[in-house]
């Protein structure tokens, strides 16, 4: 090597390459989309998979074939919204499409906590389905245009161990919850699939109506 040719250091170029990353990360937009992405997947995971489960079985009496046939309308309606997510991000922003649907989040899980059949439950499910198929597509596009295109790889890191966060703790949380502070699984799995339906119907409204202020 002649004199005075450098060789750039990796390390120093891993080091700018996170603290860019961690600054990006602690951003109010960021911790808004990487909260977002948790629960979207701790309450699909926790409400939908685990609890829904019981309940159908519970009050029913359905076997495993017609409890995933019944699951199964979430990825249907999930599938269908997803394919029209260009048209649909016309009409509102990223940002807003993840409040409305987790206002879907939250109606469908009440809907299905007062459902008198399985097919109504199928179809609060449905609706269940259709803000999955909204909150999936408008967070990764929020992600993707939070950030310059050499720290996209990165950030789509975060979301992925964000999203992996919420499928591993939701049903652990339910679960625990359930078992803990009420007198049968079955009773807080009922309460809690309440409390979430609530908690996400008004959390996206509230979120819709700040952004819409916003705008």
């Amino acid at each position: 090597m002649a004199l005075g040719d450098t060789d750039a250091d990796p390390s120093t170029d891993i080091r700018t390459y996170l603290g860019r990353l961690r600054a990006v990360a602690v951003l109010p937009e960021a911790v808004a989309i990487f909260v977002a992405l948790f629960a979207a997947f701790f309450v699909f995971y926790g409400a939908v998979l685990t609890a829904m489960p019981l309940l159908l079985s519970d009050a029913f009496g359905l076997g495993s074939g017609r409890i995933g046939a019944t699951l199964s309308t979430v990825a249907v309606a999930s599938a269908a919204v997803s394919s029209q997510y260009g048209r649909i991000s016309e009409w509102q922003t990223p940002s807003e499409l993840v409040a409305l649907g987790f206002v879907a989040y939250g109606a469908g899980l009440l809907a299905a906590r007062i459902a008198p059949s399985p097919a109504a439950v199928a179809a609060a499910l449905l609706v269940f389905g259709v803000g999955f198929g909204i909150v999936m597509p408008s967070i990764d596009t929020a992600v993707v245009t939070l950030v310059d295109d050499d720290l996209r790889a990165g950030v789509m890191g975060l979301r992925t161990s964000m999203l992996r966060l919420g499928q591993t703790l939701g049903p652990v949380g339910f679960t625990v919850t359930a078992d803990l502070v009420f007198s049968t699984t079955v009773v807080g799995y009922r309460v809690l699939l309440v409390v979430t339906g609530v908690a996400a119907t008004l959390g996206g409204v509230g979120c819709y109506l700040l952004l819409s202020l916003w705008r």
